[in-house]
């Protein structure tokens, strides 16, 4: 039987695989933690002159994490708890979607993220390509040289002795070659790496473009957005974070990722946004790890080095040492105030027995949110206990009867018979809350509506108060990161001779919407204290019977002296008169 004269592009790529195999040219790591941490891939963390190995606990959990893996033994690491914001992780059952690194510097964060494109151009699902189609890694920074430090660590692992084969080389005689230069990709701005396939997969260094210019028209098998917090949002730069990550959203592989990194800068802008929403809060979609330099490389960030950053450049220290967003000048309460007092659980407190309820709402039918909430108060702490909000289009408006009859059930769960609301469309839904009655059960709802405008001299107080009682630990948010991020973006505008209050509009329309819900609720409670009664069988409980009888009994005797005989009911009166 004669020899084969031509084999189909299929053919062609098993026979390629079945040679790979049998000379060993193969890829020899298990996981992206062995090929970032082995001295045969990345060595991060290792020493090259001595092979002293310093990669540090964090940084195993973080590609674990990256990998969807379990995180074993480092799964109570309280660094690794603190990175991430909570101790709880998600049950991993495959890579997050995202993957947000906000880090010091001289942490690894771009290794990781260089390691992350090599070994998906390995592991990514390229089913159903067609059969030119080369698909795109891309690392996308605000400029090429920012950039270029990840694409360098690439370059730098792919010349070890056992990854350097899966390099595609630009003089190969090859029809992929030959192809790579017919679609007019360049060997100098790119590396193309083989996929097992026998197809060609490119990682790409990108200036940051409006639009997403650089991401376009290519499959995606991954995104790096290298220093993204100094990257705006939709009309703000021309290096565009929002519409980077849209731009390759639609194109993204089966299993693709997209990384968000570097150190955090201002607290303004998306990745901020994404922080003070996601941290804390993983998901299997999102997670957003900080981390700080002495628990990612201490061999680096010595107390010492530490102590000069810190003396030298105060805001230096603060974003590329601690890895923290520098505070807003703006800012009415600072971000860690708000995630201090945020209650774990539950979502809604359950009615309790001799509490005092107040509610507020704040209406809206259109873009804004209908906001609405119950508090109570236990001594100095007010406690907002039950928080909803609704939101309608342009389009589908919401429709306030619908609303007004959810408010009206939880009214009635809590024993609250009024609401207070700003002057918007009082009229028309005071005429509603007064006359509610439930479909289903045929249940009164009716409840007061107390409409209240403050005036302008009393706003800025009510938020200052609100701000002083959220420092001092005296005000419990409920566990709701919209809402807290509300309560975060409030602003201060400077003026001539003080401020005002500014709540500024986000870019999912949002308008601070819990922000005069939760001020409102509880300004005339700010500098009151609330003492509950015991229950019986509580500590206490016989000495406050005791006590009630005996202001009773003084109340009485007070009355008998200020009253005449005359004045009192004929039992009262004296024996004979």
């Amino acid at each position: 039987m004669t020899e084969k004269a031509r084999y189909t592009h299929e053919e062609e790529m098993e026979i390629l695989r079945r040679y790979r195999a049998e000379t060993g040219e193969t890829y020899p790591f298990d996981s992206l933690e062995d090929l970032i941490f082995s001295l045969d891939g990345f060595a991060l963390g290792i020493d090259l002159d001595t092979n002293a190995n310093w990669s540090t606990p964090l940084q195993h959990a973080i590609v674990r994490m990256i990998e969807g893996r379990p995180l074993g033994d480092l799964a109570g690491n309280p660094v690794v708890q603190r990175a991430v914001g909570t101790a709880e992780l998600p049950k991993w059952d495959g890579p997050p979607t995202e993957v947000d690194i906000l880090a010091a510097v001289r942490g690894g964060k771009s290794t990781i993220a260089a390691a992350a494109g090599l070994h998906a151009t390995q592991k990514c699902n390229l089913s159903g390509l067609s059969r030119s189609e080369i698909p795109r890694f891309s690392i996308v920074s605000l400029e090429k040289d920012n950039a270029a430090v990840t694409y360098g660590h690439l370059v730098s692992a792919l010349d070890q002795p056992k990854l350097c084969h899966l390099k595609v080389p630009k003089d190969a005689s090859d029809k992929w070659v030959e192809q790579i230069r017919d679609s007019g990709l360049s060997f100098n701005q790119s590396v193309f790496i083989w996929h097992p396939t026998g197809r060609p997969i490119e990682i790409r260094v990108t200036a940051g473009k409006r639009a997403g210019g650089g991401l376009i028209s290519r499959w995606c098998i991954g995104l790096v957005l290298d220093e993204a917090p100094r990257m705006q949002g939709e009309d703000e730069a021309v290096v565009n974070y929002t519409e980077a990550k849209r731009a390759v959203r639609t194109r993204l592989r089966p299993g693709a990722q997209i990384f968000t990194i570097g150190s955090p800068h201002r607290a303004s802008g998306p990745v901020y946004d994404r922080y003070i929403t996601h941290f804390g809060n993983p998901t299997k979609r999102r997670i957003v790890i900080k981390a700080n330099g002495p628990s990612l490389n201490p061999y680096w960030w010595t107390a010492a080095r530490c102590a000069e950053i810190r003396e030298e450049d105060p805001d230096a220290y603060k974003t590329d040492v601690q890895a923290e967003f520098l505070e807003p000048i703006s800012a009415l309460v600072h971000p860690i105030e708000v995630n201090r007092n945020m209650r774990k659980t539950p979502k809604h407190r359950e009615p309790e027995e001799g509490h005092e309820y107040v509610a507020r709402m704040d209406p809206a039918t259109r873009r804004n949110a209908w906001t609405f909430a119950l508090a109570d108060r236990v001594g100095m702490k007010k406690r907002i206990v039950y928080n909803q909000e609704w939101k309608g289009t342009s389009i589908q408006p919401l429709s306030p009867k619908e609303v007004l009859l959810q408010i009206g059930r939880v009214l009635k769960k809590y024993g609250c018979d009024a609401v207070t609301s700003d002057q918007w469309s009082a009229e028309s839904i005071a005429d509603l809350s007064a006359d509610l009655v439930d479909p289903e059960t045929a249940e009164d709802l009716s409840f007061t509506l107390i409409r209240e405008d403050w005036p302008s001299g009393e706003r800025k107080k009510h938020y200052e108060n609100f701000a002083k009682a959220l420092a001092n630990d005296e005000i419990e948010l409920p566990p709701d990161n919209l809402a807290a991020n509300d309560i975060r973006l409030i602003q201060k505008r400077p003026t001539s001779d003080s401020f005002t209050i500014v709540l500024p509009k986000t870019g999912d329309g949002r308008h601070c919407d819990y922000a005069p819900t939760f001020v409102g609720l509880l300004k005339d409670w700010i500098d009151d204290e609330m003492e509950l009664a015991p229950k019986e069988g509580e500590e206490g409980y016989n000495e406050y019977l005791e006590a009630l009888e005996e202001e009773r009994e003084l109340a009485e005797f007070e009355r008998l002296q200020t009253e005449e005989w005359w004045e009192r009911p004929p039992w009262e009166r004296p024996y004979g008169w």
